[in-house]
């Protein structure tokens, strides 16, 4: 082998080791990216792993408050019957035999209720009073008929409330006036027709 002939392979395996050199970085970069992935997957695996086990719980639970059993029974059940045998005996055990039994009117309690009071509470009397009435607009109060005034026929009591307005308290009363009647008998006409 000549000087020219290794000059060239020198220059040759040089070349092919920085291209590998370049290589190797980009692979290191692409096995860094890849590595990050791989922790961000794993983390993301586990916090949906921890998701899916609570999930799992509470679904466990949903079903167990609603086709679980609703109440303690299975603990007394003897071969198909309930076993009450010393389950109530405590109070026989406490109690003294020589005391005499109650008395029904001992054992009755009495009612504070008496048929005085029933209905609404009677509303207190120093309250203001303002009453709020209901009518129908002059444009309503004609009659369709003959083109008259109605007049005043009823007026109907429709409800109490109170109003409580910071430092002020009243009673509002609501009444509505009905203005129905015609006296030029066009009720009576127009029943006719």
């Amino acid at each position: 082998m000549t000087y020219e002939e290794l000059k060239k392979a020198y220059e040759m395996a040089m070349q092919k080791c920085s291209e590998l050199e370049s290589e190797k970085a980009e692979l290191e970069s692409k096995n860094a990216e890849q590595e990050k992935k791989i922790s961000n997957l794993k983390r993301e695996s586990e916090d949906k792993d921890l998701r899916i086990e609570h999930l799992t719980e509470l679904v466990l639970k949903r079903n167990k408050m609603l086709f679980g059993q609703k109440s303690e029974k299975s603990k007394f059940i003897c071969d198909g019957q309930l076993a009450f045998e010393g389950l109530f005996n405590e109070a026989e055990a406490e109690s003294d035999p020589a005391e005499p039994e109650p008395t029904p009117e001992t054992l009755t309690k009495k009612s504070k209720k008496s048929g005085k009071h029933r209905g609404r509470k009677e509303l207190r009397t120093d309250l203001e009073t303002k009453k709020v009435i209901y009518e129908l607009p002059e444009d309503q109060r004609i009659c369709s008929v003959c083109g008259e005034a109605l007049t005043e026929m009823t007026v109907e009591y429709l409800t109490t409330r109170i109003a409580v307005i910071p430092e002020k308290i009243y009673i509002l009363p609501s009444i509505a006036k009905h203005n129905t009647l015609c006296f030029a008998g066009c009720a009576a006409a127009a029943k006719a027709t």
